[in-house]
C-alpha cells in the first residue's frame, strides 16, 4: 500500500466569483482520486469576510461529489480568523448541518464566524436585496435564487441553534432576533477539530 499524502488548497480574505482555487481542488481530488492513495487534502478559509455564495454552493458540490465517489481521499476544511457571509455558511453547513465522516473541520486559530441570510447586490442601484421582504426591483431569476437561498441558510443556520441548545449553551434571543431581521449573528468557536 502506498502512503498516505497531504495536499492543501486556500481562500483568503474573499470567495470570488469564478473562485479558480475551487477549479483547481476539484481537478485535484479527480486526479488523486483515480489513483486510489490515501489522501488527506486540506482546503483552508483564511480571515474570511465571504463573498459569492453560488462558488460555496460550488465547493460544497465538489467535496460532496468527491468523496462520495473517491474512498480513498478525506478532506480537511481549515479555518483561521473568521469566517463571514459565505464563508460562515461553509462553516456552520460541515460542522452541524451536513455531517461526513471524511470531512473535517479544524480551526487553526479561534474563529469568529459571522453568519447572516443571503443577500443580493443589485447590479446598478448596489442596494441589497433579501428574501424578506421581498427585493424589489431585481430580476426574476435574482428572486428566485435568493429565496432558495433563504430556505437553504435558514435550514443551517437552525443546525447550529439545536446543536448550541442540545449541548447547553445559552442563545441570545437578540441573536435569533438579529438573523430573522437580516442582521448578523456572531459566534466564537476555539481552536481545534469541531
Amino acid at each position: 500500500m502506498k502512503k498516505a499524502q497531504n495536499d492543501s488548497f486556500k481562500i483568503s480574505r474573499l470567495i470570488n466569483k469564478h473562485e479558480p482555487e475551487i477549479d483547481r481542488f476539484d481537478q485535484y481530488l479527480k486526479k488523486v482520486g483515480k489513483e486510489g492513495i490515501d489522501r488527506n487534502v486540506y482546503f483552508t478559509i483564511d480571515y474570511c469576510r465571504g463573498g459569492v455564495v453560488q462558488e460555496v454552493e460550488r465547493l460544497i458540490e465538489v467535496i460532496e461529489d468527491n468523496i462520495s465517489t473517491y474512498v480513498n481521499l478525506s478532506i480537511t476544511l481549515g479555518f483561521t480568523g473568521y469566517a463571514i457571509s459565505a464563508a460562515g455558511f461553509l462553516f456552520v453547513y460541515f460542522t452541524r448541518y451536513r455531517l461526513n465522516s471524511r470531512v473535517f473541520v479544524r480551526n487553526f486559530t479561534p474563529l469568529c464566524v459571522v453568519y447572516h441570510k443571503p443577500r443580493l447586490v443589485h447590479a446598478t442601484t448596489k442596494k441589497l436585496g433579501f428574501a424578506n421582504p421581498p427585493p424589489v426591483g431585481f430580476a426574476k431569476n435574482d428572486v428566485i435564487l435568493i429565496n432558495r437561498l433563504d430556505t437553504l441558510f435558514n435550514d443551517v443556520f437552525q443546525s447550529l441553534i439545536t446543536h448550541f441548545l442540545d449541548v447547553g449553551v445559552v442563545i441570545e434571543p437578540h441573536l435569533i432576533a438579529s438573523y430573522n431581521t437580516n442582521g448578523d449573528a456572531a459566534f466564537t468557536f476555539p481552536k481545534g477539530a469541531q
